[in-house]
């Protein structure tokens, strides 16, 4: 029976990365859907604890619902919660978050889709490094990311020249080891 605490946990994980906010989800909806009701309380059924490692609460998509989103997490064992970057604006934002949320975290970066854009309106080609630098030494920054190298063509970007994407990606990979921070890479096979 999968509506009781006696159920396998891996089902309920199961369940969790499927219909509600998990480990590491691309659907946004899904990151607000409440938790069904046949499960009222999973995470006291297992006593189990889940750290999302990877998440975009930073994304415009949560600037209404914010609150209830970190509180259905919550809800079902979410601990702790590693907001992610993907350019100097919206690792700033993970930074502001973490320091408004206990138990949010931020990674700080570049995605190689925005690597031919981190120069627009800046005063110098390295004040993207300087900022990231900058939020690097934020007690709440756990690691650099979400950076690496991807070519898939999305029809609002097209393909980042790929000598591009290989510069940036080796910024933050000495940005890594400067503030021994862990890397979360973006990869696209």
């Amino acid at each position: 029976d999968s509506g009781n605490c006696h159920s396998s946990p891996a089902l309920y994980a199961g369940y969790i990365k499927k219909n509600t906010y998990a480990i590491h989800t691309r659907h946004h909806q899904n990151l607000k859907t409440a938790f069904p009701p046949h499960l009222d309380k999973p995470s006291s059924c297992y006593n189990i604890s889940m750290i999302d490692a990877h998440c975009h609460l930073n994304f415009h998509s949560f600037e209404n619902d914010l609150d209830q989103v970190i509180q259905n997490a919550r809800q079902v064992g979410i601990r702790k919660i590693i907001n992610v970057g993907t350019q100097v604006s919206s690792s700033q934002l993970a930074v502001d978050l973490a320091e408004k949320y206990d138990d949010l975290y931020a990674s700080i970066a570049i995605h190689p889709h925005h690597a031919d854009k981190i120069n627009s309106g800046q005063t110098s080609p390295q004040n993207w490094l300087n900022q990231l630098q900058k939020l690097a030494t934020h007690p709440k920054v756990v690691s650099i990311g979400e950076c690496g190298l991807d070519y898939f063509s999305y029809k609002s970007n097209g393909i980042v020249e790929p000598k591009i994407q290989k510069e940036i990606f080796l910024a933050h990979l000495h940005l890594a080891s400067k503030f021994k921070l862990p890397l979360q890479i973006h990869t696209r096979v």
